[in-house]
């Protein structure tokens, strides 16, 4: 039930209107339970409060955007199940298909010099899973084999992509390997034998704060141990757990989703560990999740269903919602690799921007059908 004005403050009578003119969107859904003390009045705490429909009349323009865009507002949005003919809209884009050559070989010969750089391949596998392409298209079936041929000993894969220990050829840098094991779940390979080293390498290196860190000597039981994580590292492994989901998500997401959270409160002390902080930069929504910046933050946490409710999330997911515009949400940082898809340019709302953050609210203030994955 809605409290009154007395338990949760109300947004403005003519919000209130407007999200009630559309709170039934979604059919069949429940808010989830908001957290009795918040400091301030809540977006996201009201719209779960008073069962208020957080989407706003864009829904059509989501649903008349590129083939992925419409794909991610209909199974997350909306729970309904993907057309074929929609997932083979996706498949036939020329885009895409330059997406997925750019993975062949693998590892990439080009080496970056650069750290967390947008044009890596390892990124743009993480696009086409996130673009909702499946193991069914035998193109990714090929890239998903090419994928698992680079396993390292150590549950890693090699990736060719920036990595300061020069290290290429014998393993994957921790900071950035995982984005591998998260397209793998994605794709469709969440139980397939050969993902079980990078599982196992995620549990096993998962650092007293909660975090990770690519530096051996910061690993769990070595005499550093005690040091911040890497919050980059961090949100990349989390995603990755998110999307293998089950009993890995509920071991390490929580710890390492309070982490992050940490960061986020600690974020003016200045608390900067490994030189990632949480400023004006991070604050900049932006498209593939190759830097560290607030959406990609936003979108793994709230996959981590426990902490839902925690204030700090709310005030985290509060700020996303803050920079929305009427039509939309922009992208603030753009890299020029990207400049042919939405999110690639300045100018005009990202419709994919758009709907990764209406997800992110969305988990915030409603259930899911269970057994659906994040």
């Amino acid at each position: 039930m809605c409290p009154d004005a007395g338990a949760l403050a109300r947004p403005p009578r003519s919000r209130v209107r407007r999200l009630e003119a559309i709170r039934d969107v979604y059919d069949g859904t429940q808010p989830a339970v908001v957290a009795p003390a918040l400091s301030r009045v809540s977006v996201v705490a009201t719209i779960a409060a008073c069962k208020l429909d957080p989407m706003p009349p864009m829904l059509d323009a989501l649903l008349g955007a590129d083939p992925w865009v419409e794909l991610l507002a209909r199974r997350d949005l909306l729970d309904t199940s993907a057309d074929p003919s929609l997932v083979a809209r996706i498949a036939a884009d020329p885009r895409v298909a330059e997406l997925i050559d750019a993975t062949d070989p693998w590892p990439p010969g080009r080496r970056s010099t650069k750290a967390y750089d947008p044009k890596d391949a390892i990124w743009k596998v993480g696009v086409l899973a996130d673009f909702g392409l499946t193991r069914t298209d035998p193109r990714i079936d090929a890239l998903a084999e090419r994928l698992f041929a680079a396993a390292a000993p150590d549950g890693t894969f090699r990736h060719g992509g920036f990595d300061h220990t020069k290290t290429y050829d014998l393993r994957g840098y921790t900071c950035v390997t995982h984005a591998a094991t998260g397209s793998l779940a994605r794709f469709g390979y969440r139980e397939d034998p050969r993902l079980l080293p990078a599982t196992e390498h995620i549990r096993a290196t998962q650092r007293l704060d909660g975090g990770w860190h690519p530096n051996p000597a910061l690993q769990p039981g070595v005499t550093r141990e005690s040091e911040p994580s890497c919050p980059f590292g961090t949100l990349q492994i989390l995603r990755a757990a998110a999307a293998v989901g089950g009993e890995l998500l509920d071991r390490v997401g929580p710890p390492a989703a309070g982490y992050l959270l940490d960061c986020w409160v600690r974020r003016e002390a200045p608390f900067r560990p490994v030189g990632f902080g949480m400023g004006t930069t991070f604050a900049k929504l932006t498209y593939p999740f190759a830097t560290f910046g607030i959406l990609g933050v936003v979108d793994a946490l709230t996959a981590v269903r426990p902490i839902r409710t925690d204030p700090r999330l709310v005030a985290l997911v509060d700020a996303v919602v803050a920079s929305r515009r009427e039509d939309g949400y922009l992208a603030a940082t753009v890299s020029g690799a990207w400049a042919e898809f939405d999110f690639g340019q300045k100018r005009e709302p990202s419709p994919w921007i758009t709907a990764i953050v209406l997800r992110a609210v969305r988990r915030m203030g409603f259930s899911r059908p269970a057994g659906v994955a994040v």
